[in-house]
């Protein structure tokens, strides 16, 4: 009765703690991650606010401001909105922030430089 002991607990018992211990930080990780960084993202969507100022670089610069905007332009977000939070919500809400900014402000100089041409246009066919 001795000798079982030892060989069930090393065989039987052992091997599913291991793997329970092991899969624990994992799965807490895991089911954490996406949580914050999609409430990030969310939040970093719903918080950005697009520059009529991009408007008039559209409208002065034509397909520069365009391409500056979509090509090189990279907003910085409000830093008071990152202050506390997990690294997964920093990441979210950046990314979030920045794609959305570049969508709006692409849009405003789009229309300022669309505006432009239908100017240009107006002139040049009157």
């Amino acid at each position: 009765m001795k000798g079982k002991f030892p060989i069930i607990l090393k065989k039987v018992i052992c091997p599913p703690l291991i793997l329970v211990f092991i899969s624990i930080p994992v799965l807490a990780q895991v089911t954490q991650q996406p949580g914050d960084y999609m409430q990030g993202k969310a939040d970093g969507e719903a918080a950005a606010k697009g520059n009529f100022v991009w408007g008039a670089a559209g409208l002065l610069f034509g397909c520069l401001a365009v391409g500056y905007v979509y090509l090189l332009y990279s907003p910085s977000p409000p830093a008071s909105a990152l202050v506390g939070k997990s690294g997964d919500y920093v990441q979210g809400f950046t990314e979030g922030y920045k794609k959305k900014m570049r969508k709006l402000n692409g849009s405003y100089a789009l229309a300022g430089w669309a505006l432009w041409l239908a100017i240009f246009n107006a002139i040049m066919w009157a």
